[in-house]
């Protein structure tokens, strides 16, 4: 058991940095300007009350981060398609015929997404 556990750490840290498995806790501010420049096209958020963005290509991402662990997030916003191969059965049944699109790869910083985190809380 052990053996795979640190084979899936080596896995994740070759593939999308250590750093990023390993972030720590991001600035909202940051996080919703970060959000409305990379995510508002495509997903509605609501933060502390406030729209920041209405659009429905894809999910609502309003509190996310409570429901998906920040590893999913972090692998998904680094890496969609492994996000999506990763996690496909607990959580790309629920997405399945809802959106036509997938979600692109968006060149973001371990920083950009920590902050963006911080807004899906």
């Amino acid at each position: 058991m052990m053996k795979k556990i640190i084979a899936l750490i080596a896995t994740l840290g070759l593939t999308i940095g250590l750093s990023t498995v390993f972030a720590g806790e991001g600035d909202l501010a940051k996080g919703v300007t970060t959000f409305k420049s990379k995510c508002a096209y495509c997903h509605s958020l609501i933060v502390q009350d406030k729209k920041i963005s209405s659009a429905t290509s894809g999910p609502d991402l309003t509190g996310i981060a409570s429901v998906r662990p920040n590893e999913y997030l972090r692998i998904y916003m680094v890496n969609p398609d492994k996000g999506r191969k990763d996690f496909k059965d607990i959580y790309e049944k629920e997405l399945k015929g809802k959106y036509n699109m997938k979600m692109p790869r968006i060149a973001l910083s371990d920083a950009d997404i920590d902050n963006i985190i911080a807004t899906l809380k």
